[in-house]
């Protein structure tokens, strides 16, 4: 299960290796709107700059963590990831 706390705990881990990739993180979904999920966390990647690197973002999440599965949405990719027995959706959005 995910909560606030590790949630908040997983963010700050990612944060400084997301933000040398050109993007910023910020919580979604089910752990944002109820402080709990047991089915996965939700995280989004927000370009901060057009020189933001979308290949190496890519890179940073398939040496931190097992990718199981990449969706392309509307506005980006959605990468299903795996951490320690526990699913992510982690939103990657376009420039």
């Amino acid at each position: 299960m995910w909560d606030l706390i590790s949630a908040c705990e997983l963010i700050r881990l990612l944060r400084p290796g997301v933000m040398n990739c050109g993007y910023d993180i910020a919580l979604a979904g089910g752990v944002l709107n109820a402080g709990h999920s047991d089915k996965d966390l939700d995280l989004v990647a927000v370009p901060m700059a057009r020189s933001s690197s979308k290949a190496q973002l890519a890179l940073f999440l398939n040496s931190s963590f097992l990718v199981a599965k990449i969706h392309n949405i509307h506005n980006g990719e959605v990468y299903e990831l795996q951490h320690g027995g526990k699913s992510i959706d982690f939103i990657v959005l376009n420039h």
